[in-house]
């Protein structure tokens, strides 16, 4: 099932309908089989999933605070595709500014930006 090319025609189930975004291609491909969804990703956790996470958090608050009950945050996702990156140097500002404040977050790393890794923490 897919998405034909020009007039390439590949699949058995031939999805129908332009897609102005490559999010929006899924409901495209999903309206066949009777399913209906969203056109952008949402990643559900599972009760226990969300706890492991909240205690993670928790556990990566307490060593970089006084107050490892507090679990109020922001996140920040480093990541992009192609061109439409942002330069080590907005992340790293962006940080400055949120230390400068006081405020707590936690950086998110792409795949591709993990090489930032050194410089992003040392920062």
């Amino acid at each position: 099932m897919g998405s034909g090319k020009g007039h390439q025609r590949w699949y058995n189930i031939e999805a129908e309908g332009k897609s102005s975004h490559a999010y929006d291609a899924i409901v495209n491909l999903t309206r066949p089989l009777g399913v209906a969804c969203h056109n952008r990703p949402l990643l559900q956790l599972t009760d226990q999933e969300g706890y492991q996470a909240m205690t993670k958090i928790r556990q990566l608050f307490s060593l970089h605070s006084d107050h490892s009950s507090d679990t109020d945050f922001i996140a920040i996702f480093v990541g992009g595709h192609q061109n439409k990156r942002w330069p080590l140097a907005f992340w790293l500002m962006l940080i400055d500014a949120m230390e400068a404040c006081k405020i707590r977050y936690v950086v998110f790393l792409g795949p591709e930006e993990f090489r930032l890794l050194a410089l992003l923490s040392s920062a």
